[in-house]
């Protein structure tokens, strides 16, 4: 009994010591911690809006119908509407870059925002042949260039000041996803 009791005052000790002499072991814990989940969580937003676009501009480009186009601003609109909600939830990582990170996203959702109205205003514009024609290459056009900039978002987010969040960004299945261009999933 004895023993037991030795071993739980050590293991209570350690705890105890562990937690009041090294605080920064679990303040850098917690960091990465915040990082990857800031990582993985903006990175699976950009590989979902990603994947629905492509699919939405693929039927659209392989059927350039009125219903078609109308279908893909709706798809647009919905992804970039989960997307740029997802962004805003996951606020701003606790690490070195984190403003750079967090201006780098607001721009980003910005310029998703942009360019979701100017499909929507293509697809009210969807009324005769001509109008069909102009509204196709304004939503196709339109989707490649949001594609574009999440493109570029990436590139500045993996750019960032070595550290806790570009070993997250670096080591997210995701973000790797992203960077590789599959983002099919």
């Amino acid at each position: 009994m004895i023993g037991v009791a030795a071993v739980v005052v050590v293991v209570i000790v350690v705890a105890v010591v562990r937690n009041n002499g090294d605080d920064s072991s679990a303040a850098t814990t917690t960091s990465a911690s915040s990082a990857e989940a800031w990582a993985e969580g903006t990175c699976n937003a950009l590989v979902s809006w990603k994947s629905d676009v492509l699919a939405a501009a693929n039927t659209l480009k392989a059927q350039p119908t009125r219903d078609n186009a109308k279908q893909a601003a709706t798809d647009a609109k919905t992804a970039t509407l989960t997307l740029t909600d997802s962004l805003s939830a996951l606020g701003t990582p606790g690490t070195t870059g984190a403003a750079k990170a967090k201006d780098t996203v607001d721009a980003l959702k910005t310029q998703m925002q942009t360019g979701l109205s100017t499909i929507q205003s293509a697809a009210g514009d969807l009324t005769d042949i001509s109008g069909r024609v102009e509204a196709v290459s304004t939503i196709s056009s339109t989707l490649v260039t949001m594609r574009d900039q999440i493109a570029a978002a990436g590139t500045t987010l993996r750019g960032l000041p070595s550290g806790e969040l570009e070993d997250a960004i670096t080591s997210s299945p995701s973000c790797n996803e992203l960077k590789s261009g599959n983002g099919t999933s």
